[in-house]
Order: C-alpha cells, then structure tokens, then sequence
C-alpha cells in the first residue's frame, strides 16, 4: 500500500495548514479558491439575512364611486332609478423584500388594489341600495296616481239616475198626505203632557188615527226605504269600470315598454298538467345536442317531469352507471341531469323574457342550474363575433347566495357579466328576466337590474346590434358541475331545478 502523497513538500502539521515551507503553485491556487468561497457564501448569508429581515406592512385607502340603475315594478306600474355613490376602501398588505423600499413598493401596490376592490363593492351595494329605494317609490307612485283614474267616470254615471228615479215619488205622493198628519201629531204631543197614566192607550191611538191615513203608510216607506237603495246601488257599480281597464293575456297583465307601449305576449307555459307540453318544448338530450358535463342529459320521468304546477329537472347520482353518446365518443358516467329547449318550437328576436324558477338545495360544490337564450342557428360563429349566448342567470352551488348572468360575444368591455347578483335564498321562488333591444341587454332578479350591458363589439366596423339581432331559443338546464364547480363526497344528490312560469313578450 502506497503512503499517500500530499501537497506540501515539508513541514506539514495535522491540519495540512503550512508552518515553514513554502507551498507550491497548486496549493495557493486551492487556498485562493477556500477564501472565495467562504466570502461568497458568507455574502449570500448577509443577503438572505437582508430579505428576512425588510418585511413591511402597508395600509392604503380608496374612493371609488359607482353607478348602479335599478327598476322595480308595483302592481304593473314601473319605477326606475339610476344613482351614483362614492365609498371608501381599506386594504392592508404585508410584503417581504431585499431591501426596505422594495417591500413598501410592493405591500403599497397590493394594499391599493385591495382598496380599490372594497371601495368598489361597497360603492355599487350603496348606489344599489338607493337607486332600488327610489325605484320602489316612483312605481309606488305611479301605481297610486293610476288608481283614481278610473273614479270619475262611474262615480258621475250612476249618481243622477238612483236620485231622479226615487226622489219624484216620495216626494210627490205623501206630499198631500203629511198636511193631515199635523192633527194626529198634535193630539198625542198634548195628550201626554197632559195625563201620563191614562193615555197610554192613547199612546196607540196615533197608530189608530193613522187608520184613515193607510195612504201615510206609505210615508214611510218611501222616505226611508227608497234612500239607502239610492246611494247603495251605485256603489258596486264603479267596481267593473276598472277591471274594464285592465287588459290581460296568456302572460297576465298587460307589461309597458319604456316608451310607454304595451308588450306582445308571444310565449307563455304555467307547466300545469302532469306532462311537458311537447309543442312547446323537447328534451334536449346529450345524444341529441352533443352536449356533456361529465353527466348524461336524458328523457326520462326521474329527471324530467311536470308535477304539481311546475318543470322539474333533476341531476342525479345513479347506483349503476348510465352510458350516452356525445358527438360519436361514449360517455359512461354514475351521473343524469336533464334540460328542455324551444328549439324547433319557438324563437323570439329581442324582447323580454322571465322565468319563475327555485334553485336546487345544494351549497356545496357539484351542481350547476342554467336559464339562457342561444341562437337557433349560430348566424355570425363564422364572423369572430362569438355565439351571442345570453345567460339569464347561472347558479353554481359553490357560491349558494348569488346567480351570474353573462353575455357571451366578443367585446371591448368588461361588464358583459356581474359576479355579485346577490339573491336572498335562491332555493326560494324568484323571478329572472332579461330585455334585449338593439343598443342594451338588461338582466333582473326579483325586478331589480343586476346587469346592464351595452352592446358593444371589439369591432367597431360591425352593425350595431350584432350578434344579438338573431332569433334565439330558451332553455333550462340542470346539469352537473365542473373544474372549480365539480362534485366532492359532500355534494348532495338528487339537485332539482323548479321553474313555475316562463313568459316571453316581443
């Protein structure tokens, strides 16, 4: 075994460090490299000590102001209001860097931006607010200021006929009459001031010297009978006059546009019976529209049925899996939803839809309930203008305290949807609408607008109008959710969407 050779040729302690001897060019080289290494880590120890260290916190306010339009309708009059409120915002963000300014930079950027998104929120739920509190009142207004209207008209009608046809015959035939009621009038007046005890049987002497008067029998009958009859029979008679006024059809009452037009009915289905009316709507099957979120859209009684005044549509999880096609592919999936179309039944092209709809009982991820318009034919998809969905409202069991209206089209701006349609029990019944015309879509809950979009396409060179100047189908789908939205092992199942009504007007 060969003694090892070391670098130093002499004097080499047990360190290896040189006492007396001059070391070669090999060993300054490895000392030189030891120095540099040690400098260099102890430089990347300061740094990183630095970075712990400069860790800043920033406090940053807001104002933001927000404008919010609300409509609200009382008994068929509406009231509409558009409000502008500021409101402050408070973040706070704490951000560590290499250097001080560094940290404050970045921790005052996210602060800012945190205040911004309160300030926002609390600018548009305060505009909100009131805009729907002076809405209410105007409608409460107009409804009120219309309900004397119809008054006059009846009230002076009646009033001379029951006074003409009455008053001449009392009048007149007891009239003579009465001149020769002063004589038994004074005989009993007298009489009992004079004898209290005797006269009693004089008390119904008056009724028998009214024996001649069988003519002032009569007396009274007119002059108290004929009088309540007069006035009590024009009272009802104002009542039919308004309901005259009122028109009503398939839809209910009769709905005012803007301008002050009155509203077409051209669709409307209460679901009542105990089937889908079939010349209304069809399935819309996943074999049929190609259509699949992990689930198999299916026509039958345990998804789709009409029962008790409403459309039930129904996601299920089966005990054994199901199998449909979609598109030519095989879906095999535990899980069947069902959804209904007027495709091939009715279209409409701008005007106003509502839906009366409850959502499924579900707050946790896994469901997914859909009331949308989408064009019979996809007329510009071709042209990069986007489908021109238009999305009532969406309800993502997720976020089980709001629903999400959404227009679909290629647009420059950003209010094509709003994520905070706040809705108080979505598992309630409540009324959803959308009205489309050529400039706006204006989407409500309950009548209160929680989006209101101009159209307005990325390029400018296309008609006004465009993708929305087409014929479009409705549609109410329950489905199952996906990515965020996917079922977990607390998603309940059967998740039902209930729809009472839906009424369409052109």
């Amino acid at each position: 075994m060969q003694p090892a050779v070391h670098p130093f040729t002499e004097g080499e302690n047990t360190m290896g460090l040189v006492t007396s001897a001059r070391p070669s060019s090999t060993t300054a080289k490895v000392v030189a490299l030891i120095l540099v290494a040690l400098a260099a880590s102890t430089l990347v120890v300061a740094q990183a000590d630095a970075a712990r260290s400069h860790r800043v916190t920033v406090t940053k306010t807001a104002t933001v102001a927000k404008t919010a339009t609300r409509v609200v309708h009382v008994d068929g009059h509406r009231g509409e209001a558009t409000v502008r409120r500021s409101a402050t915002g408070r973040g706070t963000a704490t951000v560590k860097a290499a250097t001080p300014q560094r940290a404050r930079a970045r921790a005052a950027t996210k602060a800012r931006e945190r205040a911004l998104v309160q300030a926002r929120q609390r600018a548009f739920a305060t505009a909100s607010a009131a805009a729907a509190k002076i809405a209410t009142a105007r409608a409460e207004q107009a409804a009120a200021a219309a309900e004397p209207t119809p008054e006059p008209t009846p009230a002076a009608t009646p009033s001379p006929t029951p006074t003409a046809t009455p008053a001449p015959e009392p009048t007149v035939a007891p009239s003579p009459e009465p001149v020769a009621t002063p004589e038994p009038t004074v005989t009993p007046s007298a009489e009992p001031s004079a004898a209290p005890s005797p006269e009693p049987t004089v008390t119904p002497s008056p009724e028998a010297t009214t024996a001649p008067s069988p003519e002032p029998t009569a007396s009274p009958a007119p002059t108290a009978t004929p009088t309540p009859e007069a006035t009590a029979t024009p009272t009802p008679e104002p009542t039919p006059t308004p309901e005259s006024t009122t028109t009503s059809d398939d839809c209910g009452k009769t709905r005012s546009k803007d301008d002050g037009s009155a509203w077409t009915c051209t669709f409307a289905d209460d679901f009542t019976g105990n089937a889908l009316d079939r010349s209304r709507w069809s399935p819309a099957t996943t074999e049929a529209t190609g259509l699949t979120y992990g689930d198999c859209w299916v026509d039958r009684p345990q998804n789709l049925e009409v029962k008790g005044g409403a459309l039930r549509l129904t996601t299920r999880k089966e005990s054994e899996p199901v199998t449909c096609t979609a598109n030519g592919s095989t879906v095999t999936t535990p899980y069947t939803s069902a959804s209904v179309t007027t495709w091939g039944h009715y279209t409409m092209n701008r005007g106003r839809v509502e839906i009366r709809a409850k959502m499924p009982a579900s707050s946790r991820p896994g469901v997914h309930s859909a009331l949308w318009l989408f064009p019979q034919t996809l007329k510009y998809w071709g042209d990069g203008l986007g489908t021109g969905e238009m999305d009532i409202a969406e309800f993502y069991s997720q976020y089980p305290d709001r629903l999400i209206p959404t227009v679909h089209y290629a647009t420059s701006t950003r209010d094509y949807t709003n994520y905070f349609c706040m809705v108080d029990d979505p598992t309630a019944w409540h009324t959803y609408a959308l009205e489309w015309d050529r400039e706006r879509i204006r989407v409500e809950y309950d009548g209160q607008v929680c989006l209101d979009h101009a159209i307005r396409t990325s390029d400018t060179s296309v008609e006004q109008g465009r993708p929305f100047d087409q014929d479009y189908t409705i549609n109410l789908t329950q489905m199952l959710g996906v990515d965020g939205n996917k079922p977990t092992s607390g998603t309940t199942f059967p998740a039902t969407l209930q729809v009472d009504w839906v009424r369409a007007w052109q």
